[in-house]
């Protein structure tokens, strides 16, 4: 590997600081907003429940679009319902799994 490549592939301290900022102001934010409204975690925008219709849809009837009889396009993206199906597959709270998929991609 050149020494260019290998620089780009390892991050530097400054990633690490601004990782560690992001994750610590997002888990005030997200603290303080669970505090207003009890403990249940609620999207601002209908789209983020849009997406977990049709991933609900892909997951039990493997069809793309918020009613099982069908298809319909009704999502701004086309990919990220397909993957909160994909990630919806692992267990826990599917209301925060496109939250966590966020972070990550903020990250990388």
């Amino acid at each position: 590997m050149t020494p260019i490549t290998q620089r780009f592939l390892v991050p530097g301290p400054g990633f690490y600081l601004a990782a560690i900022i992001l994750l610590t102001s997002l888990l005030h934010l997200a603290m303080m907003m669970l505090s207003r409204t009890d403990g249940l975690l609620v999207y601002c925008l209908d789209d983020t429940y849009i997406h977990l219709a049709i991933a609900r849809t892909i997951q039990s009837a493997g069809v793309y679009g918020v009613h099982p009889d069908a298809v319909n396009f009704a999502s701004s993206s086309l990919v990220w319902p397909v993957l909160l199906a994909i990630v919806g597959f692992i267990p826990g709270s599917l209301e925060l799994q496109p939250l966590i998929l966020n972070i990550l991609a903020s990250l990388a």
